[in-house]
């Protein structure tokens, strides 16, 4: 197996893993351990959840509401009544501009999905380059992204309620989004010519389909799919070269990282029944299923309600886990201080370590120096040592 090598947070020089792994481990350690990594960003250098999303855009078979229930999807009533109050000033806590940009935002966008529902696959153009499914595509972003913007909001007027993307994935059947997020995990040409996917508004919409509003062209997308080799040869000499088990905690759409584990090159994660994936969205208020389509626990509004904030969410998924397994969880994967720094902190105080994923030795570091001081308050011994860096060079 390829060795790859690592930083510490008190030593830039590179190490080997395996050095690391002796000089921290006991092999009756190992025997006992268990790893919890993150997706998006860790095993990923790119957001699935995001890519995923993008690929429904191009593809208006996948989208089955009227425009009514569309509409409410966009932005749910109560959702709605913040904004409105929002973009009038009655809500001050609440950005004017943003408030009356999302609204205006729904109403182009519900213009569109009405032609764009109707656009045929026959002809030589692919629908991602019809100038409907591009415009549709990049108001629908821009929407999601003042959405997420507006996070903290929604916390504080919906008891930690968040809205999320997936809520859009509801009408269709389990094996239709199976097949959604494999068409996503195949792009993984760098030299695919429809790699980078440019989104922009046009002008002529503007008479022709009533839209009001004009958006800057958006940088374009990167399709492929980028694995972080570091992570993943990590995971393999942990999981299959030490025996430790491993589980997936994501915030993202756990149904995108059930499938990652199904296949190259995290397929050596797979398990039987899919147990080795944990998300975070505990609380829906979608109606029942239909037959044969995905549980609503996986997709509507919200991650919380009365549960801890994020990191600590994941920190108590990954020692459950650890828990049910009767293992200890020993190492810990992240790249992001306030989603993955309470379970890499946990794993040092277990008598671990938290592997952090970046692109730059220096910034990364510099990113996660308050859980090094964190660490050494909370009686971590040789705290400095116990955080490692996987560097994308």
């Amino acid at each position: 197996m390829e060795q790859v090598s690592l930083q510490t947070h008190g030593n830039s020089e590179k190490a080997p893993l395996d050095r690391l792994i002796e000089e921290h481990f006991s092999p009756e350690q190992l025997k006992r351990g268990l790893v919890a990594t993150d997706m998006d960003g860790t095993m990923f250098k790119n957001d699935l959840g995001l890519l995923v999303f993008v690929e429904s855009l191009c593809e208006p078979r996948f989208w089955h509401y009227g425009p009514k229930k569309m509409k409410k999807l966009l932005i749910p009533p109560a959702y709605e009544e913040l904004l409105v109050k929002g973009s009038n000033g009655e809500t001050p806590d609440l950005p004017m501009e943003e408030c009356k940009k999302a609204l205006v935002l729904r109403e182009d966008i519900i213009l569109l999905y009405e032609v764009y529902c109707s656009l045929s696959r026959k002809g030589k153009k692919p629908m991602e380059k019809r100038p409907v499914v591009i415009e549709f595509a990049r108001k629908m972003i821009e929407l999601d992204r003042l959405i997420m913007g507006l996070e903290p909001h929604w916390r504080s007027h919906f008891n930690g309620q968040l809205l999320m993307r997936t809520r859009f994935f509801s009408a269709n059947k389990k094996k239709s989004i199976d097949r959604l997020i494999r068409t996503t995990l195949a792009r993984n040409d760098m030299d695919d010519p429809n790699r980078f996917l440019a989104l922009r508004t046009f002008p002529k919409h503007q008479e022709s389909l009533g839209q009001s509003m004009e958006l800057k062209d958006l940088d374009p997308i990167d399709r492929v799919i980028q694995v972080r080799k570091e992570i993943e040869m990590i995971l393999r000499t942990f999981h299959i070269e030490h025996g430790l088990r491993t589980v997936v905690v994501t915030t993202n759409f756990d149904q995108i990282a059930k499938e990652v584990t199904q296949n190259e090159p995290y397929d050596f994660l797979k398990t039987e029944k899919r147990r080795n994936v944990k998300g975070t969205i505990v609380k829906t208020h979608e109606s029942k299923p239909k037959r044969n389509r995905c549980e609503p626990k996986e997709y509507y509004t919200s991650r919380l309600l009365n549960v801890p904030p994020l990191g600590e969410e994941k920190r108590c998924i990954a020692q459950e886990a650890a828990r049910r397994r009767q293992r200890i969880l020993l190492v810990a994967c992240g790249d992001s201080l306030a989603g993955d720094g309470a379970m890499g902190l946990q794993a040092m105080e277990n008598g671990g370590v938290f592997i952090v994923a970046g692109d730059k030795y220096d910034e990364t570091r510099a990113k996660f120096e308050p859980l090094s001081v964190e660490a050494v308050q909370k009686g971590v011994k040789d705290a400095a040592n116990k955080i490692w860096y996987a560097i994308s060079e």
